[in-house]
């Protein structure tokens, strides 16, 4: 018998530092041993790749909070999509005013 942590979630848009923590710990405190995480996560997981256009303010741009890459490593959880497309772009657009970011 294996079991299996399913994930689904959908990651708001605006202020997300508190919805990370709140999952990282809540799946921390589950102790699973296989997690399977399918999620809009409204976010870039790598800025580099991610964004789309040259803009040199990738400081600025959303991305994972660093912990929660820490607990991507601890737990092994890793980008399914990147693990097949390591070079594609996923890009996310962003509108400068009004309207939230959509992925091609």
């Amino acid at each position: 018998n294996r079991k299996i942590l399913l994930v689904v979630i959908y990651v708001p848009n605006g202020p997300q530092e508190t919805f990370f923590q709140k999952l990282y710990n809540r799946i921390k405190d589950l102790q699973y041993k296989e997690i399977c995480i399918l999620s809009d996560f409204n976010t870039a997981v790598d800025k580099i790749l991610d964004y789309k256009g040259n803009n040199t303010r990738l400081e600025r741009k959303k991305t994972l909070p660093f912990f929660f890459y820490d607990l991507m490593k601890e737990i092994n959880i890793y980008d399914a999509w990147r693990e097949r497309n390591p070079e594609k772009k996923n890009n996310i657009h962003i509108t400068l005013i009004g309207t939230s970011p959509a992925r091609d």
